[in-house]
């Protein structure tokens, strides 16, 4: 999608940390419905949003070109599939942890270092290469 929208002139990812989150995906399905005035655009800023709605409107200014138009529908399909794909996974995977026993008794758990990065420091000391003088 990030793509496309870089081909049309439209620089979302400059106002928006994810343009997956919630104002870049309400923004990217209504340019795929036609619509593509940027301050309509912009007035779908969420709350939380970082920049104004004329900082966001200002980044929507692009040409709107048929052939990028036609790649950003096809990405924004290609991730609709795939979020699909892994929600349908993680519903499997809850199924197959609902089918797992319980353990009579509780696990032995491992001690806990009273102070980790003594432990830590003393493991990465292997990994350093002697001096050679």
């Amino acid at each position: 999608m990030q793509k496309a929208l870089n081909l049309m002139n439209v620089r979302l990812s400059n106002v928006l940390n994810d343009i997956t989150g919630v104002t870049g995906m309400q923004i990217i399905r209504t340019i795929i419905t036609g619509k593509r005035n940027p301050k309509v655009l912009a007035s779908y800023r969420h709350g939380g949003c970082a920049k104004s709605e004329t900082e966001i409107a200002k980044s929507l200014e692009g040409h709107y070109k048929r052939k990028h138009l036609f790649a950003l529908k096809q990405a924004l399909e290609l991730y609709d599939f795939y979020y699909q794909q892994l929600h349908d996974c993680d519903a499997e995977l809850e199924a197959l942890y609902q089918e797992f026993d319980l353990p009579d008794e509780p696990a032995h758990h491992l001690p806990i270092l009273a102070n980790p990065s003594v432990a830590r420091t003393s493991h990465t000391s292997i990994w350093r290469s002697p001096c050679i003088a």
